[in-house]
């Protein structure tokens, strides 16, 4: 069986995939969780699972780039990647879940936007809560 981080890098690379290809059942049936939101770069535009769904249809092929693929528990999987298509570039936010580890991941939510000319802004150095010491 493929790990986790396989499973996912190999969805999130097909995904583009088939959205270039206008491959509806391939997201109504493999990948979209019944209950979907995507928010949309170009327009801010928040669209439903149906919405996005109508809207899948043959388009200029796509190439995609992971950045990062971050497991949280069991169940839960974030990854972001760069999306090309006709020159432009797009940074995709993505979140996964699933039922059990059994279980396929499904996408629950999508966010992406075009990306800024200083690429995407990663943290290292995250802000620690006080400890029960400090706030004492």
């Amino acid at each position: 069986m493929k790990s986790d981080i396989d499973q996912l890098t190999e969805m999130n690379i097909r995904i583009g995939h088939e959205e270039s290809a206008g491959t509806r059942e391939y997201f109504e049936e493999k990948v979209l969780a019944a209950a979907f939101a995507m928010r949309r770069g170009l327009t801010g535009m928040v669209v439903d699972r149906t919405a996005f769904l109508d809207a899948v249809k043959p388009s200029p092929p796509r190439s995609t780039r992971i950045l990062s693929i971050s497991l949280f528990g069991m169940n839960r999987a974030t990854v972001n990647c760069i999306v090309t298509q006709e020159g432009k570039q797009y940074e995709n936010f993505r979140l996964f879940v699933r039922e059990t580890p059994e279980k396929p991941w499904k996408l629950l939510a999508w966010a992406n936007e075009p990306t800024t000319a200083s690429g995407p802004q990663l943290i290292r150095d995250y802000p620690q809560s006080p400890s029960d010491e400090q706030r004492r």
